[in-house]
């Protein structure tokens, strides 16, 4: 067992009005989790993560909490998860920027909330660009 505790602050500064400042903090009890950097190209998509039964590169389906996946590189890059009706969902997460996983389930526009199947990645630009990225997937309960 372990302690996640994610805070996110958000501060608007304003010359013409006092700041505004919100504070977000939730802990979890996590009893299970995975940290990796890797490196992908533009030429090839690269899955950074399968949900579902327990395997290697798999993740428990049924107890993500919480998850992110962070550009460290240079260059946007596409971030594409499919539900377990093989619906799509792309995403562009910029230079520097992070995606949030609030649990294991998304919807299409068209589709019902169902299991993620699996997260994948690919920069955007020519063959050759490569993208440093970072992912934390936990799975637990939400503790406060």
């Amino acid at each position: 067992m372990a302690n996640l505790n994610v805070f996110i602050r958000e501060k608007i500064e304003d010359l013409n009005t006092p700041d505004h400042i919100i504070e977000i903090s939730k802990d979890y009890t996590v009893y299970d989790y995975d940290k990796r950097i890797l490196f992908t190209t533009a030429s090839r998509q690269t899955t950074i993560f399968d949900v579902g039964t327990v395997n290697a590169g798999t993740f428990d389906g049924d107890g993500i909490t919480y998850g992110r996946i962070t550009n460290k590189g240079s260059f946007p890059m596409d971030l594409t998860i499919t539900n377990t009706n093989s619906n799509e969902a792309h995403f562009i997460i910029t230079a520097g920027s992070s995606f949030i996983l609030s649990d294991d389930t998304f919807t299409s526009i068209s589709g019902s909330w169902l299991d993620i199947s699996s997260v994948k990645l690919q920069p955007i630009g020519s063959e050759k660009t490569k993208v440093k990225a970072e992912y934390l997937l936990a799975a637990g309960k939400i503790t406060a």
